[in-house]
């Protein structure tokens, strides 16, 4: 039978995300023999006492958080504030690489002698 290994970080996500079970890697995870390890991770539907707990290997998470879906039990569904929390982080994201870019072209422009520096 695998294994079911909750664990709580002490990361500074963690502390970013009081609550929230972040993975660490465990020392039997790279073990050859150790076979497919089943991790619990919370439910992320967002529901008010939600408890719900999803067991998956540390591959399915992975593939899961580089889609950008969330960790979500059977039959939850985000909620509506949750839905809207992801939204403006994504916003938030992109406004920050835009602002990123824009300084970067401006450094650049500056180097060539075709603006006066701004800050």
């Amino acid at each position: 039978m695998p294994r079911v290994r909750p664990l709580v970080a002490r990361t500074p996500a963690s502390l970013a995300f009081p609550g929230r079970v972040i993975p660490e890697p465990h020392p039997d995870l790279y073990a050859l023999d150790a076979g497919p390890d089943i991790w619990t991770f919370p439910c992320e539907c967002g529901a008010n006492g939600c408890r719900q707990r999803v067991s998956m290997t540390i591959t399915e998470y992975s593939l899961l958080r580089e889609s950008g879906d969330p960790v979500l039990a059977p039959g939850h569904d985000l909620t509506p504030g949750e839905r809207i929390r992801r939204w403006s982080r994504s916003l938030a994201a992109d406004a920050r690489a835009l602002q990123a870019q824009a300084r970067h072209q401006v450094r650049r422009a500056a180097r060539a002698g075709g603006l006066q520096r701004v800050k």
